[in-house]
């Protein structure tokens, strides 16, 4: 088996597209059902395609078919969490900004929508990652520690960490009274 991962490998390397949809199918089922486990099947497919196309274009940079597969499902889970925080943190925010203010015209939602984005936009990759998989995807501490291979206290310590840069963005933004009754309903 190894020695035919090596002579594959080296056909992917040397252009082979025949070789490449060899690799992408004996990948293929278990890379898209990994997805499955943080999106919808329809997102895992589009986010997998996505991954292909970076896959080809970065296989010079790879040491053997291994080592390939890792980048795959490397980039897959960082795509699939950006894609979560993206579709989710959002909406879960908005909804808890919304209970909290007053809607005029039905004006708050975009404005609001507009301003978490841009707090969301001042975190680190690091700390979104946690808040969406924590939050929104509805895992514990021990859960998104363990997903994401790192201890439950860095898991705290970023989730602490971001909940203050956005208390702080939110403020500046003139959601005062927001961040105030949200920190008296604790």
């Amino acid at each position: 088996m190894i020695d035919n991962d090596k002579i594959l490998f080296a056909k992917i390397l040397a252009g082979d597209e025949e070789a490449v949809e060899s690799a992408i199918r004996m990948w293929h089922g278990g890379f898209v059902g990994f997805l499955c486990s943080m999106v919808n099947e329809e997102d895992a497919q589009d986010i997998a395609q996505d991954i292909y196309l970076k896959f080809i274009k970065n296989v010079h940079k790879l040491n053997n078919l291994q080592h390939a597969k890792r980048f795959i499902y490397k980039s897959g889970y960082r795509k699939a969490v950006d894609f979560i925080r993206r579709r989710n943190i959002a909406s879960k925010v908005i909804k808890d900004l919304a209970e909290n203010m007053p809607v005029t015209h039905g004006v708050i939602d975009k404005t609001v929508n507009d301003t978490l984005q841009k707090g969301l936009d001042t975190l680190s990759a690091k700390e979104r990652a946690v808040i969406s998989l924590r939050f929104d995807s509805g895992m514990t501490t021990r859960e998104t520690a363990q997903h994401l291979g790192i201890p439950q206290g860095t898991v705290l310590y970023r989730i602490h960490s971001a909940m203050g840069k956005l208390r702080k963005f939110f403020k500046k933004q003139g959601y005062a009274q927001v961040m105030e009754a949200k920190d008296e309903a604790r």
